[in-house]
C-alpha cells in the first residue's frame, strides 16, 4: 500500500486522498511523508482498520 500511495500523491490531481488500510500499514503511509514533504497526514481509528487523509499543503 505505501508505494502505491505514494504514487496516488505525486502524479494524482487531487489536493485530497483517502486510503483505508490496517494498521500494520501505518508506518509505510508516514515513511511517505518524508518523500512527499508536500502533504499531511490525518489518521482514524474506524473499527478494525485506519482511514488515512493526505491534503495537499497550499504552496505560497
Amino acid at each position: 500500500m505505501g508505494v502505491d500511495a505514494s504514487w496516488h500523491l505525486r502524479f494524482g490531481r487531487k489536493d485530497k486522498q483517502v486510503f483505508w488500510v490496517q494498521p500494520k500499514v501505518v508506518p509505510q503511509l508516514e515513511n511517505i511523508l518524508y518523500i512527499e514533504p508536500d502533504w499531511t497526514l490525518t489518521q482514524t481509528q474506524v473499527g478494525d482498520v485506519i482511514r488515512a487523509e493526505f491534503v495537499r499543503t497550499k504552496k505560497t
